[in-house]
C-alpha cells in the first residue's frame, strides 16, 4: 500500500524533488508524556514496536474486539459485548488474554499537544557504533528524560530518531545540548 502511495506521489511531483531518502524503523519506544504532570513513573514500561515477528492466531471474536477497540479503546464492555454477540464477562476474559499475549499492549488517549502550548521536535542522529556501552547510555538517557516521548532505531541515513516535546525552543536547545555534549564521542551527525 505504501509503495503505491509513494509511486503516485512521485508520478506527480518527482520533477520538483532534488533527492529522496528512505528510513526503516527497526524498533520504536513510545514513552509516556510524563512532563505533562511532572512525575516520572518508571514502573510503567514504554511501549515498544519492533523486533522479531511473532505469529498469534486469533479467532473471529478476538479480531472483532481488536477492530472495535482500535477505533475506540474506551468502548464500554457491555456495548462491545452487544456488538459482538457474547457476554460482558467473555469480553473481559478475551481482553485479558489479548493483553497477556501482548496483542494489546496499552490503552492510550491521543493528546493534541499544540493546544497545550507544547512544541514537538524530531532529532536525527547518525552514530559511530564503536562504543556499544555509550550507545546504551544514550538509550538510557532517552528513557529517563521526561521530555523525550519517542525513541527509535533506524536503518538508513540516520541511526536514531528522538522526539522531544517541550514548552519552548530554549528548552529544546537545553535537551539537544545535553545530548550532543554527553554523547559527542558516538554522534557523527545530528539534525533536527
Amino acid at each position: 500500500e505504501m509503495n503505491g502511495i509513494m509511486k503516485d506521489f512521485l508520478s506527480k511531483y518527482d520533477e520538483f524533488l532534488i533527492s529522496k531518502e528512505v528510513t526503516i524503523s527497526t524498533g520504536i519506544y513510545h514513552f509516556r508524556k510524563e512532563y505533562l504532570w511532572g512525575v516520572q513513573n518508571k514502573k510503567v514500561p514504554p511501549l515498544f514496536n519492533g523486533g522479531e515477528k511473532g505469529v498469534i492466531v486469533l479467532d473471529k471474536k478476538d479480531e472483532e474486539i481488536i477492530k472495535f477497540l482500535a477505533n475506540n479503546s474506551r468502548m464500554h464492555v457491555s456495548l462491545l459485548a452487544k456488538k459482538i454477540g457474547i457476554t460482558s464477562s467473555a469480553i473481559i476474559s478475551r481482553i485479558k488474554s489479548l493483553k497477556f499475549k501482548g496483542v494489546i499492549s496499552a490503552f492510550r488517549c491521543a493528546i493534541d499537544i499544540k493546544k497545550l502550548g507544547i512544541i514537538s521536535y524530531r532529532v536525527l542522529l547518525s552514530l559511530k557504533f564503536i562504543n556499544l556501552k555509550k550507545e546504551k547510555e544514550l538509550h538510557q538517557f532517552c528513557m529517563q528524560n521526561a521530555n523525550i516521548t519517542i525513541f527509535l532505531y533506524c536503518i538508513g541515513r540516520w541511526d536514531m530518531e528522538i522526539e522531544v516535546e517541550v514548552s519552548s525552543t530554549q528548552e529544546f536547545h537545553i535537551v539537544l545540548k545535553e545530548i550532543k555534549s554527553r554523547f559527542s564521542d558516538i554522534i557523527s551527525q545530528c539534525d533536527y
